[in-house]
């Protein structure tokens, strides 16, 4: 969702917030209806504090069914061959009143290849995603919210640059990771997918392979 948005829309874009985007389950983002947002302030809302009504809201300008459209085929483009996309937010088909069988998918190793891909194509990707804390500001330059990473391990860790978590009854608890290499030019991706512990998970998965 965040590459196909950051690939087609401008960052200063508006976006006013509809009925059924604040009627998204699992609603993190706290918008309300009527609120206009920009697509710089969108990213960080899904990225960082996992808002899947800001992930649907990114899905308006274009319309939700050709931007999963387009997920799709930025997926094949990338040679992600065991991931298709039916909903832009990764919630559970069920929840979505959508067909049982009509669930995203994808596997680990896709998902590594998409977090390499975005690390060295949209470095703003990284620097989202590596802040614990993410302010937005208005436009006199005051802080009017201030953005809590759901990613538990980001600063925990020695090396731990940023990740990404996600959490449905379907999928189970999952995480990515990216860690600094062994040069700066390196990095680590780890993911932990279906986990009922991630985090203990993913520090036993960082500690394994960095031993090595």
């Amino acid at each position: 969702t965040y590459l196909v948005a950051s690939e087609f829309y401008k960052t200063d874009r508006q976006i006013v917030i509809s009925k059924d985007i604040i009627n998204q389950p699992e609603n993190f983002g706290r918008l309300t209806e009527g609120e206009v947002l920009e697509v710089k302030e969108l990213i960080p809302m899904m990225l960082v504090e996992s808002s899947n009504d800001a992930a649907f809201a990114l899905t308006k300008p274009i319309g939700t069914e050709g931007f999963v459209g387009l997920m799709n085929l930025k997926a094949k483009e990338l040679g992600l061959s065991n991931t298709y996309f039916y909903n832009p937010t990764g919630i559970d088909p069920e929840a979505l009143e959508m067909p049982f069988d009509q669930i995203n998918y994808s596997s680990a190793l896709d998902i590594a290849r998409l977090t390499k891909y975005l690390i060295f194509s949209q470095p703003e990707f990284l620097s989202i995603v590596s802040q614990k804390e993410y302010p937005l500001y208005q436009a006199n330059g005051n802080v009017y919210r201030i953005l809590r990473n759901t990613n538990e391990l980001l600063q925990e860790m020695p090396g731990i640059l940023g990740g990404k978590t996600g959490t449905t009854d379907r999928a189970g608890e999952c995480l990515i990771v990216i860690m600094q290499g062994k040069n700066k030019e390196t990095y680590l991706v780890s993911v932990v997918l279906n986990s009922k512990q991630r985090y203990a998970d993913m520090k036993m998965l960082l500690n394994c392979v960095w031993n090595q």
